[in-house]
């Protein structure tokens, strides 16, 4: 792959992203108002394991992504991948649980667990989502279908490993 291409890819990943961000903010009313709070305050989020930096800026619009920037954000993430991910689904999110995982952060650190607490309660109406592009009855049936597989998956995974257990027990 020549230089050219490769330096583009980043560049349409990144628009990629700012595009899906901000159209499933329009179905996260909460999410956006608390990103009204950190309005003005950018956040570099540089993945290693790929490597992949970005810069999130949150402006009056939305959502502004970048993979190249000058200066300095008022907070970086640095850290592999997995572990940035596997840290969303902690319950803690502070700066001490975030270097344990692997994860450095450089700045506002009261500002980086602000804004992984606002990753982590993203909170999208996949019900309007879904009915915008395929009408309300149809989205409602299919998510309550949905609803109803999940529940049923979780209760069928705790019964197994409850069964589990007793068995290798015996």
């Amino acid at each position: 792959m020549d230089a050219n291409r490769q330096s583009l890819l980043p560049t349409l990943v990144t628009e990629q992203l700012e595009r899906v961000a901000n159209r499933a903010l329009q179905y996260a009313p909460l999410t956006r108002l608390q990103l009204q709070k950190l309005q003005g305050k950018s956040f570099g989020i540089e993945l290693q394991r790929p490597s992949f930096p970005l810069l999130i800026s949150v402006t009056r619009k939305g959502l502004l992504f970048q993979s190249h920037w000058e200066g300095s954000a008022d907070v970086s993430i640095r850290g592999p991948a997995v572990a940035l991910l596997r840290q969303l689904r902690q319950d803690d999110t502070t700066p001490a649980a975030l270097m344990r995982g692997g994860i450095e952060i450089e700045g506002d650190q009261q500002l980086a667990q602000q804004f992984v607490k606002v990753l982590k309660d993203l909170d999208i109406d996949l019900e309007s989502a879904l009915g915008d592009l395929i009408g309300d009855v149809a989205a409602h049936q299919i998510t309550e279908f949905a609803r109803t597989g999940l529940d049923w998956l979780g209760r069928a995974g705790k019964t197994l490993l409850q069964q589990s257990r007793t068995f290798l027990a015996e």
